[in-house]
């Protein structure tokens, strides 16, 4: 491409490439201010593949501390998956919206409204989730095998097996294709996960008992302010939007990006009512139909004021925005420098200076400390049995301020107990016994009894399906 092609290319898209570079430094910035828990356990489980970690957390998907793992699972590596994820996005949203003739400078500025801003890239998987489903859909309108796209959606998150549906959108010739391409995609951790752990759905099952089947004790909560966080400031173009789209039926069907949006808010809906805890990132996937029809409503607004530069307006205010937020997170940052918990600071500090790193630790921010130093934390399930596990050699740093015969630390709110001069040592054990595993043990000493917690059993209720299960992974 020459010089005059590319001059041209950037001042004809200028503004979609200045709200591209400052929301990209502004998700680099919010990540080196704060970084959450899960965001850290992925970065331990590539380090983990590296041989540089003894933690692994068996219930995550595999995509995110793969993509790290290849960039070497460091520091820098995090702030090169924040760049590739945000390039990704901001090209994904172009060749969407060129395919379903909006704006694009309108729709990628309302999707980078707040709510996408702040919880895209803070936990790591929700905005390469929503990228890849971006790309998936925009494969079907074209016609495209969309298959290979579905098969990383799914490694991203387990949660996007359900888009997988939308395979069948396509042409029927492109079906069967399709299938094999996601199917191929996935393959490769299905057999990872029986070649380690005998079952072909181990992942999955894990991370379903984790977040849905030992949920089942909390109450049903409907979350009904997590969705004024997900519409917030683009809330009334999404009325207007919709109330446009709907008069016009008559005179315009409903198209095939109608209905597969229709389908896929139903899907994502279903997903965040189904799991016990509401929390206001699992409708991160519901962004692209709010967007959507936020950007219809103002292209019907402005279709006919062709002396309006929208575009320009709407680039600035979203700058201005990103702006805001920016300042206003910055002005969090303490005297750490870096994403660092102070909490699991705090820990650490107390492990060093009372001389006890070479014990066998356990806290109840295991991840957290494990990611920010070199100490070998153990997870643990359940601290309510603090005598078990001071019998069984380990000594507990909590972030509560509890009474006990072998407190030996308390101070602001803070305390570590245990038998420090006769501990169990910390000898660098591996910490990968999956989920189901540590929960079979907190059982066995709860209540002197056993779960079966083979994943055919904690996935499928239906004995038919239980059985298939089982033959697949040859029991």
């Amino acid at each position: 491409m020459s010089y005059n092609k590319i001059k041209e290319y950037i001042l004809k898209n200028k503004e979609f490439l200045i709200l591209y570079i400052i929301s990209t430094i502004f998700f680099i910035l919010y990540h080196y201010i704060y970084m959450g828990w899960d965001f850290a356990a992925y970065v331990i489980n590539a380090k983990y593949w590296l041989g540089l970690e003894q933690y692994f957390e068996t219930y995550r998907a595999p995509l995110m501390p793969f993509t790290l793992m290849i960039f070497g699972a460091s520091k820098f590596a995090e702030y090169i998956y924040i760049f590739l994820i945000s390039s990704l996005f901001a090209i994904a949203c172009y060749k969407f919206s060129k395919t379903v003739k909006l704006n694009e400078i309108l729709f990628y500025a309302f999707m980078l409204n707040p709510f996408t801003l702040l919880m895209g890239l803070i936990e790591g998987t929700e905005l390469l989730s929503l990228t890849l489903l971006l790309f998936s859909i925009t494969l079907i309108l074209n016609n495209k095998n969309s298959g290979y796209m579905f098969g990383l959606a799914f490694l991203c998150k387990y949660t996007n097996l359900y888009n997988a549906i939308f395979i069948f959108f396509d042409r029927k010739k492109n079906i069967i294709k399709n299938i094999i391409t996601f199917a191929i995609i996935i393959a490769p951790w299905f057999i990872f996960n029986y070649i380690n752990y005998g079952n072909f759905f181990t992942s999955i099952a894990n991370g379903y008992a984790l977040n849905v089947k030992f949920r089942d004790y909390l109450p049903f909560v409907w979350g009904w302010s997590n969705f004024l966080i997900l519409f917030n400031i683009i809330f009334p173009f999404l009325i207007y939007g919709i109330y446009k789209r709907i008069k016009q039926i008559k005179i315009k069907p409903l198209q095939k990006i109608d209905w597969i949006l229709i389908i896929y808010t139903i899907i994502q809906l279903y997903i965040y009512f189904s799991v016990p805890v509401k929390v206001e990132r699992y409708l991160f996937n519901l962004i692209l139909p709010v967007v959507y029809y936020s950007t219809y409503g103002i292209n019907e607004l402005i279709k006919n004021k062709s002396n309006i530069n929208v575009n320009k307006y709407i680039a600035i205010i979203s700058i201005i925005i990103i702006l805001i937020i920016s300042i206003s997170t910055t002005i969090k940052i303490d005297n750490n420098s870096g994403n660092s918990n102070p909490t699991s600071l705090k820990i650490i500090n107390i492990a060093k200076s009372e001389n006890i790193t070479h014990c066998a630790l356990k806290t109840n921010t295991w991840v957290e400390v494990n990611y920010l130093s070199d100490i070998n934390v153990a997870p643990t399930i359940n601290l309510d049995h603090i005598d078990m596990h001071i019998k069984e050699g380990y000594i507990m740093i909590l972030a509560q301020n509890i009474s006990h015969k072998y407190k030996f630390y308390s101070k602001n709110g803070y305390s570590a107990i245990g038998k420090k001069k006769n501990c169990k040592l910390n000898k660098n054990h591996k910490h990968d016994m999956t989920y189901l595993e540590r929960i079979q043990i907190d059982i066995k000493r709860r209540y002197n009894e056993t779960e079966n917690i083979e994943p055919c059993h904690i996935i499928f209720n239906n004995q038919i399906l239980k059985k298939i299960c089982e033959k697949i992974n040859f029991q």
